[in-house]
């Protein structure tokens, strides 16, 4: 397994990206890597439809 340092050496900048899809995910990371971007940060956020309702359930109690 690489350090921090070892892994940020590979690229001088690391993007940070957000994806409402594994798919979308999938495809973007793999345009980058092919770019060159080596090592890029992932989250995967919830659609909006299950943020809001999650949001209103909370709201509810």
């Amino acid at each position: 397994m690489k350090t921090v340092s070892e892994i940020v050496r590979l690229g001088p900048v690391i993007p940070v990206l957000a994806f409402d899809s594994v798919e979308q995910g999938e495809h973007v990371s793999r345009a980058l890597h092919v770019g060159g971007v080596k090592v890029p940060e992932i989250t995967l956020i919830a659609s909006r439809r299950r943020r809001r309702a999650r949001s209103s359930a909370c709201r509810r109690g």
